[in-house]
């Protein structure tokens, strides 16, 4: 009777060994399905928000859309706007003024965030973005030559093409001066280098 019981008693713990196997297996599956819901989640919120993915085109513009309010009055300045620009492209952007040239521009150069519509530059949605991001896109990446030069008056040439790579922290102090002379170099400049803004021709 005793090792009846014994064994009664043996097999009713197995038992309750495989049940347990049962419910660790099932809740580690539920887990990892769960895992991987919330990665897929963190992923593509993270795709929305700008992360570099494989890309296609350079830029690619969908959908865009810009209102500004002028008082209480709304004012389209781009509507729908799609474009494709690919690597090494060469662009014009032609229209009467007051067409959004400037708007367009300035939304495709992260200086604006469009009221509608998506931004891509290098496969990276850039129409989401915090201001602080797209001030590091516009540092890293961008490059403008604004209609007023909007160069600083009491710096020399090279002083002035030295100022964005004191932000970027890549370079030395003799690297940015060494990176700055051979940009000038490639424009012509290089033998006016200590001259200021007002003293450069053009």
């Amino acid at each position: 009777e005793k090792k009846e019981i014994k064994e009664k008693s043996k097999s009713h713990k197995e038992e309750n060994k495989e049940k347990s196997k049962g419910k660790k297996k099932e809740k580690s599956k539920k887990k990892d399905k769960s895992d991987t819901i919330e990665k897929e989640i963190v992923n593509f919120e993270k795709q929305e928000k700008g992360v570099e993915r494989d890309y296609d085109h350079l830029i690619t513009v969908e959908n865009l859309h810009k209102t500004y309010l002028l008082g209480t009055t709304a004012v389209a300045a781009l509507r729908g706007i799609d474009l494709t620009i690919e690597k090494g492209d060469f662009i014009d952007i032609m229209g009467p003024s007051g067409s959004g040239k400037t708007t367009l521009l300035n939304l495709i150069g992260g200086l604006d965030t469009p009221t509608r519509g998506k931004i891509f530059l290098e496969g990276r949605n850039i129409s989401m973005l915090s201001d602080n991001e797209l001030a590091n896109i516009r540092r890293d990446r961008i490059g403008f030559v604004f209609q007023f030069y909007n160069l600083l008056p009491q710096m020399t040439a090279l002083e002035n093409v030295m100022v964005p790579l004191h932000f970027s922290g890549k370079l030395s102090r003799r690297g940015k001066r060494k990176r700055s002379m051979d940009l000038l170099r490639l424009v012509g400049l290089a033998e006016r280098s200590h001259h200021t803004p007002s003293e450069l021709s053009g």
